[in-house]
């Protein structure tokens, strides 16, 4: 919201303290010179990005809008609320152990993505994964489309949620 794209948002970039979140790393954000960002292909752990950074709209560029942070972020809460990743990084590991290709691994991830068929994980409750699925649809415009919305949303589950007797 404003002007910058992380693009990086990914467990080890999330600090957590006692009464704040922040995140570091920016080495890989984008400013947004309009509507859309623009940047090289990203490089590293793909599994948390959105589609349309796996597409390149011209050789060895991806465009892209302020939905992809908030998609990342959901894939990160997948994580954080289950402890295990998405299915996609099975797909990760066969890569690493050479049983499929770079290239293979990133048609696959344009599919699976394209199509919302991202796995979500055993262990997330109903209402937290009805809000993870719109936040990681396939189509940006689906998507939460910004963070104050976003955080509504985690809001409302959260004071869903039975809270433990803190006396």
């Amino acid at each position: 919201e404003q002007g910058v794209a992380h693009t990086d948002i990914v467990p080890s970039n999330v600090l957590l303290s006692e009464h704040d979140v922040k995140l570091s790393d920016f080495g890989n954000a984008s400013v947004r010179k309009n509507k859309f960002f623009r940047r090289k292909t990203p490089r590293g752990q793909r599994f948390f990005y959105p589609p349309e950074m796996l597409r390149e709209k011209m050789p060895g560029y991806v465009r892209f809008d302020n939905t992809a942070d908030l998609y990342e972020l959901a894939m990160v809460l997948v994580f954080m609320t289950t402890g295990v990743f998405p299915r996609l990084m099975e797909l990760e590991r066969e890569r690493r152990a050479g049983k499929i290709s770079d290239e293979d691994l990133l048609k696959h991830y344009r599919l699976v993505k394209e199509r919302g068929e991202v796995e979500l994980p055993d262990g997330i409750p109903q209402p937290l994964k009805e809000v993870i699925k719109k936040a990681i649809s396939p189509y940006p415009e689906a998507r939460y489309q910004s963070a104050e919305e976003l955080s509504l949303a985690l809001l409302k589950v959260y004071n869903m949620t039975p809270k433990e007797n803190a006396a």
